[in-house]
């Protein structure tokens, strides 16, 4: 495993994730939720290795060459 990946890249759509999935499994577990313990698992391996949008190969609006899309 690739620790650099998870050490680096911190942002605030990355602490939002974790705050959320930490707080959402907080919850579930107290209600004994068992989805909401998996969905929340979800939330923080996203966060922590830095994954979610499909690997980071979201679309940002932005082409190298618009030409090739008319």
């Amino acid at each position: 495993m690739n620790f650099q990946r998870i050490l680096t890249g911190w942002n605030f759509k990355r602490f939002i994730f974790l705050g959320l999935g930490i707080l959402y499994l907080s919850a579930s577990i107290a209600d004994q939720i068992w989805f909401g313990i998996i969905l929340s698992m979800a939330f923080i391996i996203q966060s922590i290795l830095g994954i979610g949008c499909c690997g980071g190969n979201c679309y940002n609006g932005q082409c190298e060459n618009p030409k090739n899309y008319e």
